[in-house]
């Protein structure tokens, strides 16, 4: 008579479970580890490291650096559903810690450690972009206001390849230098008001949060499509008319 192996599965050993599920969690929290250690320099020199790179890897890096904040995020949400009920603490660490990280320094922007930073660094030669607008050796002056993207020895002033928003009224101009950090930042901006009235040159309705960094100078965040819509030439109007009002 044939004797047929025994093909019944055997019961799995719940304490290899158990280190398996320890092992795991403990990767995660160690990337998440060295993803926060790593990145937070460059949340203080991001804008002065990106900004003179080649435009393809100076808009790239930040990107990447999103794609891969998200993919860790969802690493971690599996880590804790998956784990949680063999290695309590250590599958709830990574999300505790990735979610900290998330509100405390948010994606969408680099911090404003670094836009203080990137301001002060460049600002005299800001200064001397505006002062070239105004006086017709820079820029348009029949077209107000318009976007340009920057010269070479200036394009480090302002990201998207050194993309400016600007406008001159009553002798007085004003220039917004983008400082657009990723896909989902792609308006915010440095904002030089002349008169220290926002209100004047700004759509006010489409300026979700500004902030007054000295005279002059305001941190924006327009919402989305501000520049996009001044360059759309239909839409141009209706943007002009409310970037003068």
């Amino acid at each position: 008579m044939l004797c047929l192996p025994n093909l019944r599965k055997k019961p799995s050993n719940p304490g290899c479970r158990g280190w398996l599920a320890r092992r795991r969690c403990l990767r995660a929290l160690r990337a998440t580890i060295v993803f926060i250690v790593l990145y937070t320099p460059f949340l203080y020199f991001g804008y002065i490291l990106c900004c003179r790179m080649p435009y393809n890897l100076g808009s790239a890096l930040p990107n990447w650096i999103l794609l891969y904040e998200f993919w860790m995020f969802l690493r971690n949400v599996y880590v804790f559903f998956r784990y949680v009920w063999r290695a309590h603490i250590l599958a709830v660490l990574p999300l505790v810690l990735n979610i900290y990280f998330i509100f405390s320094l948010p994606p969408w922007h680099p911090g404003y450690i670094t836009d203080k930073l990137y301001f002060d660094l460049f600002k005299k030669e800001r200064m001397v972009v505006i002062q070239m607008i105004q006086d017709g050796r820079l820029g348009k002056i029949d077209t107000q206001p318009d976007t340009m993207l920057l010269p070479q020895p200036y394009k480090h002033l302002a990201m998207r390849n050194g993309l400016i928003l600007y406008a001159t009224k009553d002798g007085l101009t004003s220039v917004i230098f983008s400082t657009a950090w990723n896909i989902i930042s792609l308006d915010f901006g440095l904002c030089y008001i002349p008169d220290n009235n926002p209100s004047k040159w700004l759509g006010m309705d489409k300026i979700s949060f500004y902030e007054k960094l000295e005279d002059y100078w305001y941190f924006i965040s327009p919402e989305l499509g501000y520049f996009l819509n001044i360059m759309d030439e239909p839409k141009a109007r209706t943007s002009r008319n409310r970037f003068t009002e």
